[in-house]
């Protein structure tokens, strides 16, 4: 007897809202396939689930015309258990390659004959590396198959303006390549967009594919937009999800697009119906600031429909003080596109924050941003309300939050960068920089509680005041995280053994992933940054030994909620004051991570490396400028930017401290307060030298030379004259920074 289709886990499976005894056909309830278990919504969420694999084969069945049409030529092999052969279809070529035995079977492929030609696994995008003249060896596993494209062999890699725009073809308008039959041709193309977005976070993972899960309808000029959330697939790691808008604009057929990715431009389309222009061109729909000032408006005025979900506006308890006077005036809508997040600003009143990579459950910005603003914490922009996506009875997603604006001057990088230019005109013009410069956070420490010398206060001047002030700031806002002891998302949580030891393999893990990655792009880095990365692959054990501390020794202080990802970017100069903004934390760590409550000294750490990097910046940037005139000042250059970190840090540090003392649970006992930091400052450049190894090569040279400073300072007792020795002379021909610390 046949079964019903078993959709979901609801009643009836899903198929039927009838009363379960008058069905026609019983549900089946034996335990191993009840449909409370297994099921379509289960399958289709699961990618490795035999119906996601059934839809890849599919996929790549309908990518790859050979493997349906294409003539088959037999490959001569030297196991009778496994056959191997080439399909071709045109330009398509295939080769398959089928273990038929139950065991496990071994093969070598002569491929000579395809010479020039790579097979590429079509699952992972991996390709078959070895001598073309000498025969490929495979290991099948019993049943295996294996499908690889053969792909002519690059010669080079093509630049940035080789790339050209893409054309699509949409026969009853470009709608359909979203909703109807031209998705897969989009899908297609979208990985090659991606890649050269800045808010895309996969650059360094190899796509497979990408697949739109759903389109959200924005009324917009008229017409329609689409907020599209894509799914990316990685050939390692787990899947991510991305919201890209998208809009149509007419364009004339021959019109130039040299300029496509800086406009945000995805294809040309090419469509066909009646009433519809000749020609059209794809893409992000915030190009166009109607598409922000229309998705401002539908969010607030009810939910946006999807084909398999819906938003909805889930609004804080500020929202009517916030946003309701002013969300249905006009404003002039200014978009920030590529960023990590895309921001816009609707006059002097509003922001809007759209995610591009979205995560389902809870997000950290929407829980600090509504903690704070329900208890008025006055140094960040107010919550109005985020805007959730939601499937079903799965977990929502949050898409949006509406903030209102904080009127600036800047953020902290920016303003930092424009004091340091004039601080190094000031400090090269006052002569030699001071001889002996403590180095190690244990002289850091010290001199947080010490006024700056006369000539630190002379050659920094206001700004000493302005970092005292963002310390302070940063204690008020760990103080007001921790003030909620009934908040179970909220109430600091002592600081377990447990908890050190989970802490301490996490930094081992983390140092293990940047020194493998060290390793294996040696020697592709910049020449003059090679031997310091020699010297640093040297000290791998030392920098493991030094996280044992975090897990050996006994911590006082307690864990909080923080901001997670803590640097001068994240900091707006009001004038008078600052603002602190974007608590979603690192991007690059899972939600989960993201939402765990940690040390206050990890924002802390994270601060003072960002203000490392921009002395590095400034540095950089300084030095190219003197070079050209042939001043030729780049130690002394170097020593005064290393002279600003160490007051400047001290500054910050010291203000710290002094406020977050009133808060006992935030800090450690003065014994073990250079120790964690020292710790906690570490795992940062850590992280660093990780992130420069996977997308800036180039800049490896700062998370590098600051861990071998680190490494060699083993008790703060080291100083500049020392460290200058170890590292060598200073090379500063390099591009200037503008790092993941912005």
């Amino acid at each position: 007897m046949r079964t019903p289709m078993q959709w979901s886990a609801d009643r009836n499976a899903g198929f039927s809202d009838g009363h379960p005894h008058r069905l026609y056909l019983p549900l089946i309830m034996d335990y191993e396939y009840h449909h409370g278990s297994v099921h379509v919504e289960a399958q289709a969420s699961n990618p490795s689930s035999l119906l996601s694999f059934s839809r890849r084969l599919i996929a790549l069945r309908k990518r790859h015309p050979a493997l349906a049409r294409g003539s088959m030529d037999l490959l001569d092999v030297d196991n009778d258990s496994v056959l191997a052969f080439v399909r071709t279809h045109g330009d398509d070529k295939v080769l398959v390659v089928a273990n038929l035995s139950r065991f496990v079977q071994q093969v070598a492929l002569d491929l000579d004959a395809l010479r020039g030609l790579v097979p590429v696994e079509m699952f992972s995008r991996s390709p078959l590396r070895g001598n073309p003249r000498d025969p490929r060896l495979l290991v099948l596993s019993p049943h295996a198959f294996h499908w690889f494209v053969l792909e002519p062999q690059s010669t080079k890699r093509p630049s940035v303006t080789e790339v050209t725009v893409p054309v699509l073809t949409a026969v009853d308008g470009w709608e359909e390549l979203v909703l109807g039959a031209g998705r897969e041709e989009l899908e297609e193309i979208l990985p090659a967009y991606l890649h050269g977005r800045r808010w895309f976070g996969g650059k360094a993972r190899r796509v497979l594919s990408t697949r739109i899960v759903d389109a959200i309808a924005v009324p917009y000029g008229g017409a329609w937009a689409y907020l599209a959330l894509i799914r990316v697939e990685y050939a390692v790691g787990e899947s991510e999800t991305y919201a890209l808008p998208l809009a149509c604009r007419p364009i004339q057929p021959a019109a130039p697009l040299a300029a496509g990715a800086e406009q945000g431009i995805i294809a040309r389309v090419k469509t066909g119906g009646e009433g519809h222009p000749a020609g059209w061109v794809l893409q992000d729909a915030f190009s166009d600031q109607r598409f922000a000032d229309a998705l401002l408006e539908a969010v607030n005025h009810g939910s946006l429909d999807g084909g398999a979900g819906s938003t909805t506006m889930v609004p804080t308890s500020a929202f009517g003080r916030v946003a309701g006077s002013v969300v249905d005036e006009q404003e002039s809508a200014e978009a920030q596109v590529e960023r990590t997040n895309t921001v816009v600003r609707y006059g002097d009143r509003l922001v809007l924050k759209l995610y591009r990579r979205l995560e389902v459950g809870p997000n950290p910005d929407v829980e600090l941003g509504r903690f704070l603003t329900e208890r008025a914490f006055a140094r960040i922009p107010p919550l109005a309300g985020a805007v959730e996506y939601r499937r079903d009875r799965q977990e929502p997603v949050t898409l949006a939050i509406l903030q209102r604006y904080v009127p600036n001057e800047g953020d902290g990088w920016e303003r930092t960068l424009e004091h340091l230019e004039g601080y190094l005109c000031r400090a090269l013009a006052a002569g030699e920089p001071p001889r002996d410069i403590p180095a190690g956070v244990v002289a850091l420490v010290a001199l947080s509680s010490e006024e700056p010398p006369p000539l630190a206060r002379d050659l920094i001047g206001p700004y000493l005041d302005a970092i005292r002030l963002l310390g302070r700031r940063t204690a008020e806002l760990h103080a007001a995280l921790a003030s909620d002891p009934e908040d179970v998302d909220f109430a600091p949580e002592a600081t377990t053994a447990l908890y050190r030891r989970s802490r301490y393999q996490s930094q081992r893990s983390i140092t293990g992933k940047a020194f493998r990655s060290l390793r294996r792009e040696l020697g592709t880095l910049p020449v003059r940054t090679q031997p310091e990365a020699r010297q640093l692959l040297e000290l791998e054990e030392r920098a493991l030994d030094r996280f044992r501390v975090l897990s050996q020794r006994p911590i006082t202080a307690a864990r909080i909620r923080c901001h997670g990802n803590y640097h001068l970017g994240q900091v707006l100069f009001t004038g008078n004051d600052i603002a602190i903004i974007d608590f979603e934390g690192a991007p690059a760590r899972h939600l989960s991570e993201r939402r765990l409550k940690r040390l206050s000294l990890t924002d802390v750490a994270g601060m003072l490396r960002s203000l490392r990097y921009a002395a590095h910046a400034a540095i950089s940037q300084y030095g190219k400028a003197e070079a050209a005139d042939g001043a030729g000042q780049s130690v002394n250059l170097e020593r005064w930017g290393r002279y600003w970190r160490l007051w400047v840090s001290a500054a910050f540090l010291g203000a710290y401290l002094h406020t977050a003392r009133r808060v006992p649970c935030l800090l450690p006992t003065n014994d073990d307060l250079a120790a964690v930091l020292d710790t906690l400052l570490l795992e940062v450049v850590m992280y660093e030298l990780g992130y420069e190894l996977a997308t800036r090569p180039e800049w490896v040279h700062i998370p590098v030379r600051d861990a071998l400073e680190a490494l060699r300072t083993e008790t703060g007792a080291a100083t500049d004259a020392g460290m200058a020795a170890a590292r060598g002379p200073v090379d500063l021909a390099d591009a200037s920074v503008e790092s993941l610390h912005r």
